[in-house]
């Protein structure tokens, strides 16, 4: 029988929403330090987006019946999901490096700026990696 991991407290999920916000406060602060304001801008709206779903998602895996994505996020998953995120990781990682190599090759021909390069392989990665989980979870 699939066991389920141990549920995680709210003060842990607390410290994890406090280090991410942190993160993105240190990032966005280089970024407008170094004359990207809007880069700084978006650094801002996205992280405050990655938390706010975050926290929803975690909220979310308190309740019965909750999805495959809330009780990863809350550590209420069992060994299938956790295998099937542990998948959607390496799927996005492939993405990730084959986005790099096309990015660098367009850098290389059309001078694509440093920024735009990566927020393409980040965006990559990030859309991979939900996709990938939310296809496998379902066919599994």
């Amino acid at each position: 029988m699939i066991q389920p991991t141990k549920t995680k407290s709210l003060a842990g999920a607390a410290t994890g929403g406090a280090a991410g916000t942190l993160i993105c406060a240190i990032l966005a602060s280089a970024a407008w330090a170094a004359g990207n304001e809007s880069f700084a801008t978006g650094i801002v709206f996205g992280g405050a987006l990655g938390i706010a779903g975050t926290l929803a998602l975690f909220l979310r895996s308190r309740k019965s019946g909750a999805s495959a994505e809330a009780r990863l996020v809350g550590g209420t998953a069992d060994e299938r999901e956790r295998r099937v995120a542990m998948r959607a990781g390496a799927f996005a990682a492939v993405a990730m490096f084959a986005a790099a190599v096309v990015v660098a090759m367009v850098t290389a021909i059309w001078s694509l700026q440093a920024m735009a390069s990566i927020a393409i392989i980040m965006y990559t990665g990030l859309f991979t990696a939900t996709g990938t989980f939310a296809v496998l979870v379902r066919r599994n």
